[in-house]
């Protein structure tokens, strides 16, 4: 009987596939130009261009520490891909690039490249639609980084008790990112600098797309200020209502009242409907969708009412407030 055997090899093993398109994005993106004139280099042989591109490179292949660099040093593919002219060392790229990282300009020269990108291939995203009215649709939410176990700058308890950071992304609905901005674990979703950036981030998909943005955000940025500002930046939005301390009590009889049944057995009732909601300094309601379901029994367990299932905050011209 014949055997094969596994050996395992110290060299690692590392796939190509994809490299050549990240290096030509890279390139039409402008993000050599961008490049020009961040930082003072000790190593002139090495462009401040090549550190991004190599970045770019390791993260388009799921590598994130900047190690990871030392398995392409000598690789004639990788550079040729990204056409930089010399791979640098772990310590330059960590040097470097974080030198890179405190020039006041480096973010908004990065944000201009990402623009740039999607004006040049062009972006299709999702749409939400209703009737013969369209919207591209900007998703707005924090995704949690989980760096338990280390002591970097800025981690945090996050509101899930991860440890690590809390960044705040926009993007449209196919995925095309429009706005991130860094923030520890413990920032809030609507805090301070939130609607800035929101303001920056729809206008960024206007630079990208004709159609209105539709605004889609989840019930951490329940606020009646930011509805404000959105009205203000003549914005429409979907945002899920935050019940908080409200009584489940009165959103059946809210239900009942306002909502007609759309399910109903001898276990639960399905409401739909809306309801009006006047917000300070807003000059007409602001439309509220929602669906209650009211259990009337598990088993042989009697239950009171699961909270709203969907309650959505959306804007609506004056003549659908009558």
């Amino acid at each position: 009987m014949k055997v094969d055997f596994v050996a395992h090899s110290e060299k690692a093993t590392v796939g190509h596939e994809g490299l050549p398109l990240i290096g030509e994005m890279a390139h039409i993106s402008g993000l050599d130009e961008a490049c020009l004139g961040i930082t003072r280099k000790k190593q002139p042989q090495i462009a401040d261009a090549n550190i991004l591109l190599s970045l770019c490179g390791l993260i388009a292949q799921g590598k994130t520490d900047f190690d990871h660099i030392r398995q392409f040093a000598g690789d004639s593919f990788f550079q040729a891909v990204l056409k930089i002219n010399r791979t640098a060392s772990a310590e330059i790229l960590r040097q470097r690039f974080q030198e890179m990282s405190t020039h006041p300009d480096f973010e908004k020269k990065i944000q201009e490249c990402a623009i740039k990108l999607g004006q040049k291939i062009g972006v299709n995203p999702e749409f939400a639609t209703n009737g013969e009215n369209r919207w591209i649709r900007l998703d707005v939410d924090i995704t949690v980084f989980d760096n338990a176990e280390t002591k970097k700058e800025c981690t945090a308890y996050s509101y899930d008790q991860r440890y690590g950071f809390a960044p705040i992304f926009a993007h449209l609905g196919a995925g095309f990112i429009v706005g991130s901005q860094p923030r520890p674990g413990n920032a809030h979703s609507y805090t301070s600098g939130t609607k800035e950036f929101i303001a920056e981030s729809i206008q960024n998909a206007r630079r990208l797309m004709e159609d209105p943005v539709l605004l889609v955000a989840d019930g951490a940025f329940d606020s009646q200020d930011l509805i404000r500002f959105l009205l203000d930046q003549q914005t429409d939005f979907i945002i899920k209502h935050s019940r908080r301390q409200e009584s489940k009590a009165d959103w059946l009889e809210t239900a009942k009242q306002h909502g007609h049944v759309v399910r109903s057995t001898t276990d639960k009732t399905i409401y739909q409907g809306s309801v009006y909601k006047t917000i300070k300094g807003v000059g007409h309601p602001i439309c509220m969708i929602f669906e209650v379901t009211e259990i009337h029994s598990t088993g042989s367990q009697p239950l009171l009412v699961a909270p709203p299932g969907s309650d959505h905050f959306r804007r609506v011209d004056e003549s659908e407030s009558r």
